[in-house]
């Protein structure tokens, strides 16, 4: 898949994506604070900004970030959320060339979007833009199958999904260890996310694979979303299992 095609898949599903994707937990700084030396006042770079989700969680620990994102529409949507807040820039870029200056960051974030990275040139770009002893981090925002209704989810999204995107890996699939180098240090955090039926929808069509409101199917997949919730909610919440799982290492020292 060309990298136009991969920075294009969410500029429909921008909107989805804010209403619907799941935020980080503050667990996940604490954690970094502790296994990389993350610090308050930092300047870290969200590689892979997307709206906005990873860097809200940083910048209400008190660091300063500058987002990184290629497709304007979900940039556009970070800049609503956050763009109002001076700890907060975002700049047209990608993993393999952020135009980032020399040394300019702390530490740098990647939120569920290692997968489209190109390993070796992202290596080589995240040396190049990190201070000495600089950390990276990556992190994943992944779905778990614990209850009937996690499983529920998984078929109703396997029913669009066909073989697109088979990049679309978990976190620990993509050998974050082997990029991250000899001092990585993982770990992961359980939560439960709830979700009202119109946050459930978005969650679904947020979905880069997911009929958009011209295709044919896009008929079918709301009626399955919506049997998908009556069937599973609970006085109107629906309650999915998640898992962030995290890989970190100070200083980077990949050789990817």
């Amino acid at each position: 898949m060309s990298v136009r095609v991969i920075t294009e898949l969410f500029t429909s599903k921008a909107a989805d994506y804010d209403h619907g994707r799941p935020g980080y937990p503050a667990s996940l700084v604490d954690w970094l604070e502790l296994a990389v030396d993350a610090r308050f006042g930092q300047r870290v770079a969200d590689v892979g900004c997307g709206t906005g989700l990873l860097a809200e969680r940083f910048i209400a620990h008190g660091y300063q970030v500058v987002g990184i994102e290629p497709d304007s529409a979900m940039g556009d949507v970070a800049v609503g959320r956050l763009g109002n807040l001076p700890s907060f820039t975002l700049r047209t870029g990608v993993a393999e060339a952020t135009g980032l200056p020399d040394g300019d960051v702390d530490g740098i974030a990647v939120g569920t979007a290692f997968h489209w990275f190109e390993p070796r040139s992202t290596a080589d770009e995240f040396r190049r833009i990190l201070r000495p002893n600089g950390w990276v981090a990556l992190v994943g925002n992944e779905r778990i199958e614990i209850s009937e209704t996690d499983h529920a989810f998984s078929k109703l999204l396997a029913r669009f999904r066909g073989n697109a995107h088979k990049s679309m890996r978990p976190l620990a699939a993509c050998e974050p260890e082997k990029f991250l180098g000899s001092n990585t240090k993982h770990e992961r955090f359980h939560y439960e996310f709830k979700m009202s039926e119109s946050s459930f929808k978005s969650l679904a069509f947020s979905r880069s694979y997911f009929p958009e409101s011209n295709s044919p199917q896009r008929k079918l997949a709301e009626v399955a979303v919506a049997e998908t919730f009556c069937h599973h909610a609970v006085e109107g919440v629906l309650v999915l299992n998640y898992e962030v799982t995290a890989f970190a290492a100070q200083p980077f020292d990949s050789h990817a």
